[in-house]
């Protein structure tokens, strides 16, 4: 279980939570909260650059790790919102033809019908399967 204290909720919050419109709005404070966070890391590295002290370090350590820890967070919210649309990202979708192959395939079969029957049925064949597609070539 992971706590956001911008928030006051935790990661079971999140995961209970079906309400959209609320998602969002977490997410929405939490990426301003993380916008403000990468400005405030950027006055910090300019100070750096003039004066190496370790509170400075330290300050800088503690809001770069906030950042990353309420950008997680974010992840997080993110993955409930797909699963109540029904959007989740699955890596490597299988499919059963890529347009490549399939197009590859299609030019093999019209050819090996070519050869199997004779020019007429075929021009025959061709011209029904044009006309029922309503495909016209490459006339515009």
């Amino acid at each position: 279980m992971v706590e956001n204290k911008i928030l006051n909720i935790t990661s079971d919050d999140v995961l209970k939570q079906t309400d959209i419109t609320i998602l969002l709005d977490w997410r929405r404070i939490l990426l301003q909260a993380a916008r403000e966070m990468k400005d405030r890391l950027r006055v910090l590295h300019a100070d750096l650059d003039k004066n190496h002290s370790e509170e400075l370090k330290s300050r800088y350590i503690r809001t770069s790790d906030a950042r990353s820890y309420n950008l997680a967070f974010v992840d997080i919210i993110n993955q409930q919102i797909r699963q109540i649309r029904g959007t989740i990202i699955k890596k490597e979708i299988p499919t059963k033809y890529k347009a490549k192959e399939y197009i590859k395939y299609l030019k093999t079969f019209r050819t090996l019908v070519k050869e199997s029957i004779d020019e007429e049925l075929f021009q025959s064949l061709d011209n029904q399967a044009k006309e029922l597609s309503n495909w016209n070539g490459m006339e515009k």
